[in-house]
C-alpha cells in the first residue's frame, strides 16, 4: 500500500511543497491548508528528534543576519545594485542588526541605586557577555541572545530593575517570535517585526531601579 505521505528531508528554511509530496487530491485552499497541516504534524510525530535538531538553524536564519531588504531592492532594480554595493549593503544591515541584538540584551541588566550591581546581576551580565563572544565567533550565532533577552526579564533575579508593562510587551513579542520560528522555518525578514522591540529594550539597557515615592503622614 502506498504511504499517505512521501517522506521529505525536513529543512530549516522555506521549501515549496508539491502535490506529489502528499496532498494529491484537494479542492480549494482550505482543504489544501488542512492537508498540509496534517502532513506537517505527521512528519513531526514520526521524526521528533530531527525536527528538534533544526531549531538552532531556524533561529539562526531568523536572527543572525539581515539581508532581505538589499535582496528585494536588487531584485527590483538589479542595475542599481552591482555585487560590491549588494555585499556592502548586506554587511551594513547585518552589523546594525547585530549591534541592536547585543544592546537589547543589556536591557536585562540593571544597575543598583548607588551605581553598583547585585551579584545576581553580575552573573546575568557575565552570561550576556559570554553569549556576545560566542555570537561573534565563526560562524556567528546571535540567536542565543534573542532567547536570553526574551527569557531573563521573567525570572525572579535579585537586584533587577522593575519591568513595566511597556517593557514587558516588547519582551513578549520577542518571545513569541522566537517560539514561532523555532516551530516553523526561519528567514531573516521575520525579525523585522521585533526590531522596534529591540530598540526599546536597548534604550532600557543598564537602567537603575525606579525610586519608589515616599509617603508622608500628616498630623
Amino acid at each position: 500500500m502506498e504511504p499517505r505521505h512521501r517522506r521529505l528531508p525536513a529543512r530549516d528554511r522555506f521549501e515549496t511543497l508539491h502535490a506529489s509530496d502528499g496532498c494529491r487530491v484537494v479542492t480549494g485552499q482550505v482543504q489544501q491548508d488542512r492537508c498540509w497541516l496534517h502532513y506537517g504534524i505527521d512528519q513531526i510525530e514520526e521524526h521528533p528528534w530531527h525536527w528538534l535538531s533544526l531549531i538552532p538553524a531556524k533561529l539562526g536564519y531568523t536572527f543572525d543576519h539581515a539581508s532581505f531588504a538589499v535582496e528585494y531592492l536588487r531584485e527590483a532594480r538589479p542595475l542599481d545594485w552591482p555585487e560590491p554595493r549588494r555585499v556592502a549593503g548586506r554587511e551594513l544591515l547585518t552589523s546594525v542588526h547585530r549591534l541592536l541584538m547585543v544592546a537589547a540584551a543589556l536591557g536585562c541588566i540593571a544597575l543598583g541605586r548607588s551605581g553598583k550591581m547585585h551579584r545576581a546581576q553580575i552573573f546575568v551580565g557575565a552570561v550576556a557577555a559570554l553569549l556576545t563572544v560566542l555570537a561573534c565567533s565563526d560562524p556567528p550565532a546571535f540567536w542565543p541572545l534573542a532567547i536570553f533577552t526574551a527569557t531573563v526579564p521573567w525570572l525572579p533575579i535579585a537586584g533587577r530593575a522593575e519591568w513595566s508593562p511597556a517593557l514587558l510587551l516588547p519582551v513578549a513579542l520577542l518571545g513569541t517570535t522566537v517560539v514561532t520560528h523555532a516551530i516553523f522555518f526561519g528567514e531573516d525578514r521575520y525579525h523585522v517585526v521585533v526590531t522596534p522591540a529591540l530598540c526599546i529594550l536597548a534604550a532600557a539597557a543598564l537602567r537603575r531601579p525606579m525610586n519608589k515615592p515616599t509617603t508622608s503622614v500628616r498630623s
